[in-house]
C-alpha cells in the first residue's frame, strides 16, 4: 500500500528523517488504513522544501508519524443541548476545528472519534487528521479510546487524549509535551492547585494498558489510580487545564477569544 506524500501546505509539519532503532515485523503493522495523502512543508524523503511527490510505503511511513492525539467528540451533548463539535471557538473555527489545527500545529496527527449521532461532522475535520466513527459509543468512552487505538500505528511515540471539550491553548500542549520527552515519562498530565487535568500524554508502553480499558472498571481513571505513581505532573498557574466545556454558561465563563 502506497501513500503520497505532498509537500507544502498549510497545516505541514517539519519533520526531520528519523529511525527508530528497531524494526517492526511487517506481519505486526496495522492494515486498516486507507491510503489517503500526508502533507509536510518540508519533503520528508529529501529533507528539503520542495514541491516533488513521493510514494512510500507504511513501514516508512510510521517512521515519520511519532505523534498521534485522540479526540473524542461522540458524545451527545445533553448537558449542552447541541453538538459540542460545532460550538463556536474563537474567530471562524468551532471546538473540534480549533483543536484539530492546534494539534496539527504541534506536530500531531490528531485522531477524531464521532459517533453515528454526529458522523456528518467529519466535513469539518482537517485533510491532515483521521477520523473514526464509533458505532458503539454510547457504551462510553472507553469504546471510543479503544477504537482509535486501533487506527493508531503500534509503534507511536507519544499518544494524547482529550475530549473536544477540553480545549487547551498551544503553550499548554507545549509545556506537557516538552515535559514527557524530558523526563521519559510513561504518563504526563497537568495540573492546578493539585488537581490534575486534560490532556493526558501517555508513552508506547501503556498501549497495552490502554487496549484494556473498560467503562465497569472507570476506564482511563483506573490506569490512572494503577499508575499513579508514576505520572508526571506538570503544575500550571491558571485554570484551564482543568476546564471542560460542558453547558452554555461554562463557554461564557471561558472566554475563547484568548484561545486564538
Amino acid at each position: 500500500m502506497d501513500f503520497i506524500i505532498r509537500p507544502l501546505r498549510k497545516y505541514g509539519r517539519d519533520v526531520p528523517l528519523r529511525k527508530y532503532g528497531r524494526d517492526v515485523p511487517p506481519e505486526r503493522l496495522y492494515k486498516g488504513f486507507k491510503p489517503r495523502t500526508f502533507n509536510y512543508r518540508r519533503c520528508l524523503l529529501c529533507t528539503a522544501f520542495c514541491t516533488a511527490s513521493h510514494k512510500i510505503d507504511w513501514y516508512q511511513l510510521q517512521l515519520f508519524m511519532p505523534f498521534f492525539s485522540i479526540i473524542l467528540a461522540a458524545g451527545k451533548s445533553i448537558r449542552m443541548g447541541s453538538c459540542k463539535t460545532a460550538i463556536p471557538w474563537g474567530e471562524g473555527k468551532t471546538l473540534l476545528t480549533y483543536q484539530i489545527e492546534t494539534w496539527l500545529s504541534l506536530g500531531f496527527t490528531p485522531v477524531v472519534v464521532l459517533g453515528l449521532h454526529n458522523n456528518h461532522r467529519q466535513k469539518d475535520c482537517l485533510a491532515d487528521s483521521l477520523v473514526v466513527v464509533n458505532p458503539h459509543s454510547d457504551a462510553g468512552k472507553t469504546t471510543s479510546i479503544i477504537a482509535a487505538l486501533r487506527h493508531i500505528p503500534l509503534s507511536f511515540d507519544v499518544l494524547a487524549i482529550s475530549a473536544v471539550d477540553q480545549p487547551r491553548t498551544l503553550e499548554v500542549y507545549q509545556q506537557l509535551l516538552q515535559a514527557h520527552q524530558e523526563n521519559s515519562a510513561l504518563i504526563t498530565a497537568p495540573t492546578y492547585k493539585g488537581k490534575m487535568g486534560h490532556p493526558l500524554l501517555f508513552a508506547n508502553q501503556m498501549r497495552s494498558h490502554l487496549l484494556n480499558i473498560r467503562e465497569e472498571t472507570l476506564g482511563l481513571r483506573q490506569i490512572i489510580k494503577e499508575f499513579s505513581h508514576l505520572i508526571y505532573q506538570v503544575e500550571f498557574a491558571h485554570p484551564a487545564v482543568i476546564l471542560d466545556i460542558n453547558t452554555p454558561e461554562d463557554i461564557l465563563g471561558s472566554c475563547p477569544a484568548n484561545y486564538c
